[in-house]
């Protein structure tokens, strides 16, 4: 015969009293997990969210001062004498081509500068591309008067600049991705 156990009450009251107090031990252990757990994760979730509120104060930062140095260099391009004269006589200095061509190299950031007519025609375009800056020759110059932002900025009054959305380029009616 198997051994009988000695206490009183025998294996079935040992078992019953071990899980009388195992199984609450193991409950209170998971919910304690659990509850440490869910803070961990609202505490990295924060975490995470000022990290992304710093990052995107950066970014939005660093957009408002490109926007900002954008503006000051249109305001001196419109000031430049070169370009209120070659307005006045119809056609573009070789002069301000050679200033819109200098700044172009040291502004780097601009793929292109241009200057547009208020009735859309391109009146200059400087091109800073891989192959360096060039200018673009008058035959190929183009008509924007049905771009958005050639109807937007011909409303704008003396002294105002206009920024348009960022879009895809458009050249010759077709999309493009550039690399700038």
């Amino acid at each position: 015969p198997p051994p009988q156990p000695t206490t009183r009450g025998g294996w079935p009251r040992a078992l019953s009293f071990t899980f009388a107090l195992f199984i609450p031990l193991l409950a209170a252990t998971g919910l304690l997990t659990y509850i440490i757990y869910q803070l961990e994760v609202k505490h990295a979730l924060t975490a995470l969210e000022t990290a992304q509120r710093h990052r995107l104060e950066s970014e939005k930062n660093a957009i408002n001062n490109e926007l900002t140095r954008a503006e000051a260099d249109v305001r001196r391009l419109a000031n430049d004498p070169l370009v209120r004269r070659a307005f006045a006589h119809g056609s573009p200095d070789p002069r301000l081509v050679n200033v819109l061509e200098m700044f172009c190299r040291h502004c780097s950031i601009y793929p292109q500068v241009r200057i547009i007519t208020l009735d859309g025609a391109e009146f200059v375009r400087i091109e800073n591309g891989k192959d360096g800056v060039k200018t673009i020759p008058e035959r190929q110059l183009q008509n924007k008067s049905h771009r958005y932002y050639t109807r937007e900025a011909a409303l704008l009054r003396k002294g105002e600049v206009y920024v348009s959305r960022l879009d895809l380029n458009v050249v010759r009616n077709v999309d493009s991705i550039t690399d700038s």
